[in-house]
């Protein structure tokens, strides 16, 4: 049984409301509660697990304060997914998505999950309807989502997502926004220098700070002291 492996590995583990990588609150009132167990113990349960688990199991361990057994039901879907299932995946991590609350529950997941099923059903709807929601994680599964489009050289739809999203009041977003950027600028750079002047007045400092890791120094300063007529 897979609780009881993993209810054995965390004996005598602390359990904690925060990470070195995790702060104990990112949204007001919502902390998370961790155990302490490393990626690699976690990949190795989901991938021993993934072919025998069982609904209940599955919903048990996505609705789990522990955030590491959370981590290890999306880890059991990444594993699942095959080309007949995708569709079924997607629906049931579009079901429980209220519990892919931490950022890297998103980052490890959405590209995985959701970024395949917009390429293969043309579902571009739903990461527009995930920028609309009131819940942040919703809104970073949408812009980390892009992340499987940009590495097909699919960029239309990722500008527009973090268009839609560039003003996003909290940090976790700014940096989402800026990551994809970056990975946009190794497809296109210009495409992404073009973003950067377009939109410049209202981009989170943040956000331009992570599009631009991967220009050369001289034109960092330019664009950080916002010397743009180059573009």
């Amino acid at each position: 049984m897979i609780f009881d492996q993993l209810n054995n590995l965390i004996k005598g583990h602390s359990i904690t409301t925060k990470t070195r990588f995790h702060k104990e609150e990112y949204i007001d009132g919502e902390k998370d509660t961790f155990v302490h167990l490393d990626m690699k113990t976690l990949r190795n349960i989901a991938k021993e697990h993934y072919k025998t688990i069982t609904d209940k199991e599955f919903h048990d361990l996505i609705t789990h304060k522990y955030h590491e057994f959370r981590m290890v039901a999306l880890l059991i879907l990444i594993n699942q997914i095959n080309d007949e299932n995708l569709k079924d995946i997607y629906e049931k991590y579009h079901h429980y998505r209220q519990y892919v609350n931490n950022w890297d529950l998103v980052d490890v997941s959405a590209p995985y999950i959701v970024g395949p099923f917009i390429e293969k059903y043309n579902k571009d709807s739903v990461l527009l309807k995930y920028t609309e929601d009131d819940h942040m994680w919703v809104n970073r599964i949408a812009v980390v989502s892009c992340l499987y489009l940009i590495r097909k050289n699919k960029l239309e739809l990722p500008i527009s997502i973090i268009k839609r999203l560039l003003t996003h009041d909290h940090d976790l977003m700014h940096k989402a926004n800026g990551w994809m950027l970056r990975e946009i600028g190794k497809k296109d750079r210009r495409l992404l220098n073009l973003f950067i002047k377009d939109n410049y007045s209202y981009m989170p400092r943040t956000t331009l700070r992570y599009a631009i890791e991967r220009h050369d120094s001289d034109i960092r300063k330019k664009i950080l002291g916002g010397n743009l007529e180059w573009i």
